[in-house]
């Protein structure tokens, strides 16, 4: 425990990591092009990444760059919580390699995703390009109770900048929090997040934000002050799950249906053209 990686240059390895550690800190780091080379048994579950934290707590991340690497920048996984990262800047990490002469996606490809997790706070980040079709920015998985805020997030081609994923689970621990973690003993949720002041900016009507799900509810998760770059508000590239189905809307409808941003704001990129509350 109280382990510190502080001002040092992480590349060409397996990252960084720890299982069942507490109040550590990772600050003012250089961590770029590690695992380079193409995993083909990565995968959501269990692949590649710049970092894994399991079942940990505490932990401060902060002023470190992350970029260049194969797989996830930040991962929290396996019960981790009340992890601060902030001021971060994370870029240009991806999941695409060549296998066998082909061009491929393999694992996971997103700046910061939390995982079966809880009460985690991210703010003040500035994230670009990370993933493409399979990936994307600040990923919320079947975790709770976390506040992201204040982040800036552009999207690559295709992927999602911020999303909130109710997702029924049987891993770890048969789909249920650990006795032993400090994020209690329920059953995996994606419930009571915040997602509020972040800046996305998209580039085409392909990516999208919001909350998805697959069979699970998300309950008392928040969307409000948030400013949407893109180039078309019109567009249903806002994602609501209505607890059985995964509903496509615009910004007004993300407003005026599901009372989401009510004081936030869309501006069509390339254009004059505004929608606020």
């Amino acid at each position: 425990n109280n382990g510190n990686l502080h001002a040092s240059r992480v590349s060409d390895s397996y990252g960084i990591g720890a299982t069942d550690a507490a109040d550590g800190q990772v600050l003012h780091n250089n961590i770029y092009d590690n695992n380079t080379g193409c995993n083909a048994t990565a995968q959501q579950g269990g692949g590649a990444s710049a970092s894994k934290f399991w079942d940990s707590t505490g932990f401060v991340f902060e002023g470190n760059h992350w970029h260049n690497n194969f797989g996830n920048a930040i991962w929290l996984d396996g019960n981790s919580s009340h992890f601060t990262i902030k001021n971060e800047t994370i870029d240009d990490n991806t999941n695409q390699c060549t296998l066998k002469g082909k061009s491929v996606n393999v694992g996971g490809d997103e700046g910061i995703r939390l995982e079966v997790s809880c009460q985690t706070t991210v703010t003040g980040n500035t994230l670009s390009d990370n993933g493409g079709a399979t990936g994307g920015g600040i990923d919320v998985v079947a975790s709770y109770d976390n506040t992201v805020s204040g982040n800036s997030v552009t999207v690559g081609e295709g992927g999602f900048g911020i999303r909130v994923l109710g997702q029924v689970r049987t891993a770890p621990f048969g789909g249920y929090y650990s006795p032993t973690s400090l994020c209690g003993t329920g059953a995996d949720n994606a419930n009571g997040n915040s997602v509020t002041g972040n800046t996305v900016t998209t580039s085409t009507k392909t990516e999208y934000n919001g909350v998805v799900g697959i069979y699970q509810p998300v309950n008392a998760t928040t969307w409000s002050g948030n400013t949407f770059v893109a180039p078309s508000c019109s567009a249903q590239v806002w994602k609501w799950w209505t607890g059985t189905t995964e509903a496509r809307v615009s910004f007004s409808k993300w407003q005026s249906t599901y009372k989401l941003d009510t004081s936030g704001t869309c501006i069509r990129r390339w254009s004059s053209e505004t929608r606020s509350a």
